[in-house]
């Protein structure tokens, strides 16, 4: 009730001389335009995003301790690298991608799911099957290997959306037999992919 009242918001500047803060909720997104969709999942999400935000911002921390310490050059390498290393890992996942990997923890929104080298993917609770799921942890374990359809890809922030839903032979077969949904998984991809 309180958060409806007090939206959580991510501090990106302050201003003392002219009193001015300046917030942001576009950050806390897990996808872009979530905010829009559906406010409650950027909240439930607010701590891990406000986390990999910071995470960015000692990145730049560290790149002009860099560039004071060093040669400006050494600086703009260091840029270059960790922008490539950024790109590369989201580079391979397009959407339609028919992928595996390990629920590593769920949330009551959805589940982050390993996809290796790096990558961890979400996957809205809405994507999990056509039927209502109301508990994540009723159909998901963490620890499990799964496949997953890749929805898409943010390259810019390096994250990919997945759903098990579209890989449903029957609506709701994720609730009743997984093994079904994974058994038929490229079959359904391959339908997938061709209405895209």
């Amino acid at each position: 009730m309180l958060q409806k009242l007090c939206p959580q918001v991510l501090v990106l500047s302050v201003d003392e001389e002219r009193g001015h803060v300046t917030l942001s909720t576009q950050k806390l997104e897990p996808t872009p335009g979530d905010m829009l969709k559906n406010p409650q999942i950027v909240y439930e999400n607010a701590e891990e995003m406000a986390e990999l935000y910071r995470s960015k911002i000692r990145m730049q921390l560290e790149m002009e301790t860099i560039a004071n310490g060093k040669s400006e050059l050494a600086a703009k390498r260091h840029k270059r690298e960790m922008e490539r290393v950024a790109a590369i890992r989201v580079q391979g996942y397009k959407r339609g991608d028919l992928v595996e990997g390990t629920i590593q923890y769920l949330r009551p929104y959805g589940a982050f799911i390993d996809l290796g080298n790096g990558i961890i993917g979400l996957m809205h609770i809405s994507q999990i099957s056509h039927e209502r799921v109301f508990n994540v942890e009723n159909v998901l374990r963490p620890g499990d290997q799964i496949k997953v359809l890749v929805l898409g890809v943010d390259e810019e922030r390096g994250r990919v959306t997945l759903s098990t839903k579209k890989l449903e032979p029957l609506p709701g077969d994720m609730l009743k037999n997984p093994q079904i949904v994974y058994e038929n998984a490229e079959e359904m991809a391959e339908l997938y992919r061709k209405k895209l």
